[in-house]
């Protein structure tokens, strides 16, 4: 179930328990997810033909205020920022501005680069910058183990194909970086609509992302953020156990919740029945989101000592003992462990 979440990480983030051989124990466990993905590598994809002025200014009296806001969040994010125009206008159908980078001036600086122009008919090329920023074109250094988010904003459809590249082919390379893309249709008053062919919700849908229907141009900014906050987080596990020692959960994972809530799970933790007795078992778990590491408040550290519970096997006699007694045999108090009396009685 989600719930709000006020801190991020994984709680209890420890546990240390005496566990029987063959017994199970459950743990409440909650997984409170980031409010903006881990590592986020941001690509911006702006249509930049002549009706999205507007738009364009929204985005860039924000730029530097965005950054900043996403890197409070989280500190190793970085941005790219592509823009895009229509088959008509020739080296411009497709433009990286800059590519990944964590400095706010040099985002700031290729956002204020973009000027509305161009277009030619009403459908736009879209779908090959789409495409050109996944696996299929590369245009974009993604970081290993990042959260890959594209944020695309226009307000008319998109020539199908567009310079060679279908829609399938935009879901494919997109899949490809499994990125995750938040839509943001401007109310222009000119384009057609960035969904008005229904590619916009086809992308966002195949890439587990958003698609924020009506914006004005003057709200782009703030629908750019908006979206950052609101992205699916699939929670999912990697864990290392000690071999005798297991942990699984309920529901089972992967799970997704809005980015910023919260996942509560019952774990159960269960010692194997021939774990070895008086030993310590230990089992470490990664919590991810989206696929990637959430950092160390995401790892949560299992201790179980395994309880001595079967008495131990003594006997007395000829050879065995001179007195032919039989030795006492119990607990120390307040232990679990099994103890030995060194003198046999009869």
């Amino acid at each position: 179930m989600p719930l709000t979440a006020f801190a991020t990480g994984v709680s209890p983030s420890t546990v240390d328990q005496s566990v029987n051989p063959g017994d199970t124990i459950h743990v409440t466990k909650t997984v409170a997810t980031p409010a903006i993905p881990p590592k986020p590598d941001i690509v911006l994809v702006a249509d930049s033909t002549g009706s999205m002025g507007p738009a364009l200014a929204s985005v860039q009296a924000a730029m530097t205020s965005i950054v900043g806001d996403v890197q409070t969040s989280q500190p190793a994010a970085e941005f790219a920022v592509v823009d895009y125009k229509d088959v008509v206008d020739g080296s411009g159908i497709f433009t990286r501005d800059t590519d990944l980078t964590a400095s706010a001036s040099t985002v700031q600086n290729a956002v204020n680069s973009l000027s509305a122009g161009g277009g030619g008919d009403l459908q736009e090329a879209q779908l090959n910058a789409l495409w050109q920023i996944g696996s299929g074109g590369n245009a974009i250094s993604y970081r290993p183990g990042s959260s890959r988010i594209v944020v695309w904003f226009g307000d008319a459809s998109g020539h199908d194909p567009s310079n060679g590249h279908t829609l399938a082919d935009a879901e494919a390379s997109l899949e490809g970086v499994s990125a995750r893309v938040i839509g943001i249709n401007v109310a222009s008053g000119e384009g057609d609509g960035l969904d008005a062919t229904g590619q916009a919700t086809a992308i966002a849908s195949a890439t587990g992302g958003s698609y924020l229907p009506s914006v004005n141009p003057s709200d782009v900014a703030t629908a750019i953020l908006s979206g950052l906050h609101n992205l699916p987080a699939e929670v999912t596990s990697s864990s290392t156990c000690d071999t005798g020692l297991s942990v699984g959960f309920t529901p089972s994972l992967p799970q997704t919740v809005q980015s910023g809530d919260s996942l509560v799970l019952d774990e159960a933790i269960t010692v194997a029945a021939d774990a070895p007795q008086g030993s310590t078992l230990t089992c470490k778990t990664n919590f991810l989101i989206n696929g990637a590491d959430a950092g160390p408040d995401f790892i949560q550290t299992v201790n179980i000592y395994v309880n001595d519970v079967t008495p131990p096997t003594v006997s007395c006699g000829p050879g065995v003992n001179p007195a032919g007694k039989t030795p006492a045999v119990g607990r120390t108090p307040g232990s679990s462990r099994w103890s030995r009396l060194t003198t046999c009685r009869a």
